[in-house]
């Protein structure tokens, strides 16, 4: 003997599974890369920054001990990426394309100065 499910229960089984799907997606990407200097060492603690072409709107992080950085949830856009260390020269890499749900690279070189 088989009972079928109640409507009620299999309208909150598929609100449920709906609304898990939609929050799963994120319209926000993250910039990921690396700071080195030009001997190809690390540059552990440089001061990163991302600032959207379009917005204005300015996101921030350091370097782990690695020199290597993460910024997430960047707003889709247009961004510069600007690195900054003691005993170095600031330098930038302009035009950077965030899109929703991705993982962007900009790795960046700087030099001692």
């Amino acid at each position: 003997m088989t009972r079928a499910l109640p409507k009620w229960l299999l309208l909150v089984i598929t609100f449920l599974t709906v609304t898990t799907s939609l929050f799963s997606q994120t319209t926000n990407g993250t910039i990921i890369g690396t700071v080195n200097d030009k001997s190809g060492g690390a540059v552990p603690g440089a001061k990163l920054t991302a600032m959207s072409i379009l917005t204005g709107a300015v996101r921030e992080t350091t370097t782990n001990q690695e020199g290597n950085y993460r910024i997430e949830c960047v707003a889709p856009g247009t961004y510069d990426i600007t690195a900054s260390a003691n005993g170095y020269q600031t330098v930038t890499t302009s035009g950077l394309a965030v899109s929703a749900s991705a993982i962007v690279t900009s790795d960046l070189l700087l030099t001692i100065g």
